[in-house]
């Protein structure tokens, strides 16, 4: 299986022709959304340490504007990781995040450890996150996620997550297939 993320607009057909059971059966229940280009990661060259950097949101400089709330990314910009088992990780319990091929969600960024963190199931069936003791840290929001050792963090739809420098928007399938129908 290639772990090259997708974009949104490539799920478009399968969202318009498949019931959301067939759908999640083929695409998982639950999904990152990062909004920007694959070109957007900083790929590392072979064999490098993960990149060490200080992540703090920096204020919008003088004379820029923000986007106006609404507005609409370009159609290329959003990509999507599937959060579920591929196989590659060898921990059948959880789902693994990092910057290396044998991880289920691969997010190739300088600033993403080679195991970063780790979705696991809880009984309830809900998704809860785990820091991997990554470098550059794991958070919900401005909460740092806590390592193996702390208590997992449950991840619910519109969550924002950051591995690294990386930030996605967590969405669960009903919420996604609405997301794309928008495309």
């Amino acid at each position: 299986m290639d772990e090259t993320p997708l974009r949104v607009e490539d799920y478009v057909d399968d969202v318009k022709r498949l019931s959301t059971a067939e759908f999640e059966e083929r695409h998982g229940d639950a999904f990152l959304i990062h909004n920007g280009a694959l070109a957007d990661l900083r790929s590392p060259p072979r064999a490098q340490p993960t990149l060490n950097e200080i992540t703090a949101v920096k204020p919008v400089p003088p004379g820029v504007r923000p986007a106006p709330a609404g507005a609409r990314a370009p159609r290329s910009g959003f990509l999507v990781f599937e959060v579920r088992s591929t196989g590659r990780c060898p921990f059948p319990n959880m789902i693994s995040v990092g910057r290396t091929r044998n991880n289920d969600i691969v997010i190739s960024d300088v600033s993403v450890s080679k195991f970063h963190a780790f979705f696991t199931r809880g009984r309830d069936g809900l998704l809860y996150l785990q820091d991997a003791g990554s470098r550059n840290g794991t958070a919900v929001g401005t909460v740092a996620v806590p390592g193996r050792e702390g208590k997992p963090i449950q991840i619910g739809t519109f969550a924002d997550l950051r591995f690294g420098s990386v930030e996605m928007t967590f969405l669960m399938v009903n919420v996604f297939r609405k997301f794309v129908v928008r495309f």
